[in-house]
């Protein structure tokens, strides 16, 4: 039930993002770029839920692991990759706030960079589910109905959502500006 629900949130975003770049104009290709990708990278969320392959590729690791002989040791090798997962999230999220001062104050650009910053976190956060360090499994998936997991996943998914119609609504805006602008002379 969650995973298809899920695909369907997967979807609606992939196809905002794609109206969101449809909306971008010929000056700005980088947007237009941007938005393919993310509809892209939300195409393959929504298929990675509609048919378990985020579980199947954690199975099989595992199932890898276990015909190697090293399930007993696989915290050796899933700690050091969680913590290089969450030290890129931290490194991207650092480089994020220190490049947000330098943007352009376009709420356009804004909604292209913060869009990008929850795309590529929900993409790492779906690796750190994939290594299922037992640790953090506990932790984001822990609880009752609302997870962490759910939190995060919700949260990152819903901004970039978020930003695609932002960028698609100022399009428009600034469109309808310049028709209305160009009538007067």
């Amino acid at each position: 039930m969650f995973n298809l629900l899920g695909a369907g949130v997967y979807f609606l975003v992939a196809s905002t993002a794609l109206f969101a770049a449809s909306m971008a104009g010929s000056g700005r290709p980088g947007d237009r770029i941007h938005w393919i990708g993310t509809a892209a990278l939300f195409a393959g969320f929504c298929a990675s839920r509609i048919f378990g392959l985020e579980a199947g590729l954690t199975d099989l690791l595992r199932e890898g692991v276990k015909a190697g002989g090293g399930y007993s040791e696989r915290g050796q090798w899933q700690v050091p990759i969680t913590i290089a997962l969450l030290a890129i999230l931290g490194a991207l999220a650092w480089y994020f706030v220190a490049k947000w001062r330098k943007r352009s104050p376009g709420s356009r650009a804004k909604a292209v960079f913060i869009s990008r910053f929850a795309a590529i976190s929900l993409l790492l956060f779906a690796a750190v589910r994939v290594a299922s360090l037992h640790a953090i499994d506990k932790l984001i998936y822990a609880g009752g109905p609302v997870r962490l997991n759910y939190l995060i996943d919700l949260g990152l998914t819903g901004t970039v959502l978020a930003m695609a119609v932002l960028y698609a609504y100022r399009t428009m805006q600034r469109r309808a500006g310049a028709r209305r602008s160009s009538r007067r002379r």
